[in-house]
């Protein structure tokens, strides 16, 4: 069982998610000299909300919870999604750290701003994982409570 503090700091993901759709909206809307460091900086954010997000309790399910473990097309839906997701996420990490490789005639404020995006799909990436993990959690304490094995 997850201690309860636990639960309270998972609800800061709304936070992250908000300052992070803030960051990564503000800088891709004004074009700013380094928007391409904003957009990772956003999406870093969104990232670890994600991961903060996994540090709920798994024993209290919503009630769309409930439905996505207890009917086994929307479970295998769901972690479809979300593994789809984490490898988008690290194979475009891989394709913005590469970019100042195919492309050097890039500026170094260019470069810069590839590679905060490049940790930012990489935070994002890791934090869909979590999240993974967690549902997959949720669904074997609710076939434990229900006996559907």
């Amino acid at each position: 069982m997850t201690p309860k503090y636990f639960h309270y700091i998972s609800h800061l993901k709304w936070l992250f998610f908000i300052i992070g759709v803030y960051f990564a909206s503000s800088a891709s809307i004004t074009r700013a000299e380094n928007y391409l460091s904003g957009i990772g900086l956003g999406i870093t954010l969104i990232g670890i909300g994600f991961a903060i997000g996994s540090l709920s309790d798994i024993e209290k399910l919503t009630k769309k919870e409930k439905k996505i473990v207890s009917n086994p097309k929307r479970f295998k839906k769901e972690t479809k999604s979300l593994f789809a997701g984490t490898c988008l996420g690290l194979l475009a990490s891989v394709f913005f750290f590469s970019i100042p490789f195919i492309n050097q005639s890039l500026s170094k404020d260019i470069t810069e701003g590839y590679a905060n995006l490049g940790y930012g799909t990489v935070a994002f990436a890791l934090g869909m994982f979590l999240e993974l993990k967690q549902l997959y959690e949720k669904r074997l304490i609710f076939k434990k409570q229900n006996e559907i094995l």
